[in-house]
């Protein structure tokens, strides 16, 4: 319970950090749309490294929102046991390339409630420079936890997938699998 309430705390303090950022973000680009059309960086260079902003000892690349369960989450650019005690952490991938994969722990503030998705519920990824995509469920797998390998094989690929360890068995990962549907 301890390291769950840190958790909880750690998350809660880098959002209150991140979403002014984010916001100003917006902001600045919605100016600079008034004055020319403008394509977004990622579109033009996909492969680009996602943008970060720090907080404390972790960058972050983003918020995570999953509204049927009533989670908003920052998200740590980069995996690590450690990082993964304080908030989600992008496992591999980049929203800009539809192949990210994002890990938690299954604290309840976490990814405790990701089994309770259905399909066809949406997600939704703002990275720090305010561009929003938007996301479906599509599946629910539950994997062991040597099956890593089935989430980041380019026949099983997503756009996007979230995944943690089963509440009742740790051996056990839930996975949900989705599909961009839209970006803002």
């Amino acid at each position: 319970m301890y390291l769950e309430n840190l958790a909880a705390k750690g998350s809660q303090d880098a959002l209150n950090t991140l979403m002014p950022s984010i916001t100003l973000a917006k902001e600045e680009k919605a100016a600079d749309n008034l004055s020319e059309i403008t394509v977004p960086s990622y579109k033009l260079y996909p492969e680009m490294d996602m943008p970060t902003i720090s907080v404390g000892d972790y960058k972050y690349i983003g918020i995570l929102t999953i509204p049927s369960i009533n989670l908003e989450l920052p998200i740590i650019d980069e995996f690590s046991y450690p990082a993964i005690k304080v908030a989600p952490a992008r496992y591999q991938g980049s929203a800009y390339l539809n192949n990210m994969i994002i890990c938690a722990h299954n604290y309840n503030n976490h990814f405790r409630y990701l089994i309770d998705l259905k399909p066809n519920d949406r997600i939704y990824f703002e990275d720090v420079d305010g561009n929003v995509f938007i996301y479906e469920v599509i599946d629910m797998i539950e994997i062991t936890a040597y099956d890593g390998e089935i989430l980041v094989s380019g026949e099983d690929s997503w756009d996007l997938s979230l995944f943690t360890c089963n509440y009742y068995n740790l051996d056990i990962r839930v996975v949900t699998r989705c599909r961009l549907i839209g970006e803002d």
